[in-house]
């Protein structure tokens, strides 16, 4: 009788032995537990996982090797420098085409770590030098992401010597935002043929764009200049404020001297002639904009003619830096404004600057216009705001509040129970010269912030801040309260409708017959009904957008 045999896979397998055995086995292991933490959103390797993270980025197929680099970029960057010699010696080590995935991995893991950067140069110029175009071309790439450390002058000049032509894209894009003059004239000097190589056209142009406006920028100062444009003929302009407010901004215009309609949700239309920083004395607008005509057709032409047509915009002794963006686009239009920068550097005075702009130039093709915003100029209307606090009031709200609780004639004594960061005290005190301020709050920070910023403007002399419950304390004299109370959803979370009531209550002790109370409350038919039960007058309510919900600014009058 034949004995039964086991299967040949049970037999048992050699194990093997020895510490070279133990440490690949050790690595395999490592690298199956990296496999399984890679879509991870919370996990980030530590320190002992960057061999085997390297390891794994050079064996991997394309489509894990690019999982891999995404958890690259999750390493602590205290991480990345501590172990920079254990990283610059995988890649040292490592065969020409697994050079090419580590020094497209280092270079991005330095464009966000200057410690990293540094030790980084040396190495990829050593693989700059090998035979392999791939490697090259990637350790060219990350050599113009390293920052200070970037050798600018070696990367030209391999550039000009180099016959590789597949890396010839690569040259272009990296010269583009890293090169010096040397890399513009070489750049300049490149003979591409859009009909052979439109890609590599595409590329160069915007290439050389880019390189010409780094060049040409200037050390920015420590301060923005004032805004000295003067128009000679009437304008359109929108004034953008919260939506709300907008009856309000038109009589603030009145105020000025400037006839002013409503044009839709959030905007106010306004024409104006002589100097634009005029409108700066708005304070409950966000900001303003020119509005230019966009006639229908060809995007790149309408704008490139209403552009031209705005001389006001122009200075031909200095280009006017324009960053142009779209209004309302959803999506990503990155093609499109590469087209519309190239239309604005063919006009005569301006040059197109994203990072250091002057205006921008905000396209709005459903409403066939362009809105050209003062961006790079001084807002001198609320430089005192030097501290913040969580929920504190935008400067735009508080001096809405200001403008409808005091007149700039008032006396008494104004007082903000919730004082936060101080800007409605602020604003009612430049407001009106003759009243005293006085601020509580429950938080030492905020009564230290709302002390910076009276500081910076000058109010604080005349401004009294204690630490108190608005529900209980009983300031003196106060004719007039006017606060942005807390609205439950960043500090007082949860239901605020008691603490609301609570307040009333006691503002009735506080104020005297006729004395006014003007907030933004949260809940406007809570405060409303319950302030009408309590004998208040309601002399105005107004729906105001707060950013991302609607609250109400409620006038009440003690009876």
């Amino acid at each position: 009788m034949t004995e039964a045999r086991p299967p040949a896979d049970s037999h048992p397998k050699p194990v093997a032995h020895g510490p070279k055995a133990r440490y690949n086995a050790a690595v395999d292991g490592q690298q199956t537990r990296l496999l399984k933490q890679l879509d991870n959103p919370g996990y980030t390797p530590g320190r002992r996982d960057l061999k085997a993270l390297c390891q794994l980025l050079l064996t991997a197929d394309r489509a894990t090797a690019k999982r891999v680099e995404k958890a690259w970029l999750r390493v602590d960057p205290q991480v990345i420098a501590a172990q920079s010699s254990v990283l610059i010696q995988q890649l040292e080590e490592a065969e020409p085409r697994a050079q090419a995935r580590l020094c497209r991995t280092y270079g991005r893991l330095a464009n966000k770590n200057p410690d990293f950067a540094k030790t980084l140069c040396t190495p990829l110029l050593a693989v700059l030098g090998s035979d392999d175009t791939q490697a090259q071309r990637h350790a060219y790439a990350a050599l113009g992401k390293l920052g200070e450390h970037t050798p600018v002058s070696q990367l030209v000049a391999h550039a000009q010597a180099s016959t590789a032509a597949s890396n010839l894209k690569t040259f272009v894009e990296t010269l583009g935002k890293c090169g010096d003059q040397a890399a513009l004239v070489w750049l300049e000097q490149l003979a591409i043929d859009k009909a052979r190589d439109p890609e590599t056209h595409r590329v160069w142009q915007r290439a050389t764009l880019m390189l010409r406006r780094t060049l040409a920028r200037t050390p920015q100062q420590a301060e923005p200049p004032q805004l000295d444009t003067t128009v000679s003929a009437a304008l359109p302009v929108i004034l953008m404020c919260r939506a709300g407010l907008e009856e309000l901004v038109v009589q603030s215009c009145n105020t000025l001297g400037l006839e002013a309609t409503t044009a839709r949700r959030g905007e106010v239309l306004v024409h104006v002639n002589g100097r634009l920083d005029r409108l700066y004395g708005l304070r409950n607008i966000l900001e303003f904009a020119v509005e230019l005509p966009l006639a229908e057709g060809d995007l790149a032409t309408a704008v490139a003619a209403s552009l031209q047509a705005a001389t006001w915009l122009q200075n031909p002794s200095k280009p006017t830096r324009v960053r142009v963006c779209f209004a309302h686009r959803p999506g990503r239009q990155r093609a499109k404004l590469w087209d519309l920068a190239a239309v604005v550097e063919a006009i005569d005075g301006l040059t197109n600057d994203p990072s250091q702009s002057e205006w921008e130039v905000r396209i709005d093709p459903e409403r066939e216009r362009q809105l050209v915003v003062p961006r790079g100029f001084l807002d001198p209307r609320f430089g005192y705001r030097k501290a913040d606090v969580p929920a504190a009031s935008h400067p735009t709200i508080a001096a809405t509040l200001a403008q409808l609780a005091v007149e700039p004639t008032a006396t008494g004594r104004v007082w903000d129970p919730f004082v936060g960061s101080g800007l409605e005290l602020v604003e009612a005190g430049l407001r009106a010269k003759n009243v005293h301020l006085h601020g509580t709050d429950l938080q030492a920070n905020a009564l230290q912030a709302a002390a910076q910023n009276l500081q910076a403007a000058g109010l604080r002399s005349r401004t009294t801040l204690a630490q108190a419950d608005a529900c209980e304390a009983q300031p003196a004299k106060v004719n007039t309260i006017i606060t942005n109370p807390p609205m439950g959803r960043r500090v007082n979370r949860g239901d605020v409708g008691p603490l609301l009531e609570q307040f009333l209550d006691n503002a009735k002790r506080v104020l005297p017959v006729g004395g006014q109370l003007w907030w933004i409350s949260p809940l406007p038919v809570r405060t409303h009904k319950y302030a009408y039960a309590n004998k208040w007058k309601v002399v105005m309510t107004q729906a105001i957008d707060m950013g991302g919900f609607e609250g109400e600014i409620q006038g009440l009058v003690r009876q």
